[in-house]
């Protein structure tokens, strides 16, 4: 039985958003739950209810969501601040997504909270095991990251590939299914991810890198 549940309320309306956290709040009493609420979007918080208006949907933030945490173990809330306006990239979040306008009544938003601590719920009864298997994707072998801390320092393709002693076109296969394994579709996307898992640094001279070389042939 879950006893907390993380919230992050992302929204510049500080009335709406006030009003959204006493909603929660008094929910989630009723279910004997504690609520812990943030309310500023921060790398690795992990929250697993998610109310964000489409204003604040940047691509980084999109990006972040797809990677911070797996689809079945987040559920987002996209407020909608127009009528029939909803960006194309909340589809990339594929699945546990709602839209809402600021119109919703609160037994709505109850029901859809309700909805989402039975899912919750659910992955919580998951067994170790099981709940490991849900989550964790193909793992990156060694040649592709390899070939992703080069990129991460501006290194060419071609230059990748004669270093590597590779074709260019063996170097973008490894990309693609970099991406496809991350579940990214866009090189900014991976730009992103470069930069939160650390592999951006100071670019070195490729001389230096040369010398230090430890070639393994694909």
């Amino acid at each position: 039985m879950k006893k907390n549940l993380s919230v992050l309320i992302c929204d510049d309306d500080r009335f709406y958003a006030s009003g959204l956290q006493t909603l929660i709040s008094e929910w989630a009493s009723g279910r004997k739950l504690n609520a812990n609420f943030a309310d500023q979007f921060q790398l690795r918080a992990r929250s697993e209810i998610i109310f964000i208006t489409q204003s604040e949907l940047t691509p980084y933030r999109l990006h972040a969501l797809r990677m911070e945490m797996p689809a079945f173990r987040r559920h987002v809330f996209i407020i909608q601040q127009q009528e029939n306006s909803s960006p194309d990239e909340v589809a990339s979040l594929q699945e546990n997504v709602v839209t809402i306008s600021r119109h919703t009544q609160p037994a709505v938003i109850k029901q859809y909270l309700d909805a989402a601590l039975d899912l919750l719920q659910s992955v919580a009864n998951t067994s170790p095991l099981n709940a490991a298997a849900l989550s964790v994707s193909s793992p990156l072998t060694f040649r592709e990251t390899q070939i992703l801390r080069f990129l991460a320092r501006g290194i060419s393709h071609a230059t990748v590939a004669r270093y590597l002693q590779i074709s260019e076109k063996t170097v973008s296969t490894h990309k693609r299914n970099i991406m496809t394994k991350l579940n990214i579709s866009r090189t900014t996307e991976l730009n992103y991810w470069l930069i939160d898992e650390g592999f951006f640094r100071p670019p070195p001279s490729f001389t230096a890198l040369a010398s230090n070389r430890n070639v393994t042939n694909t």
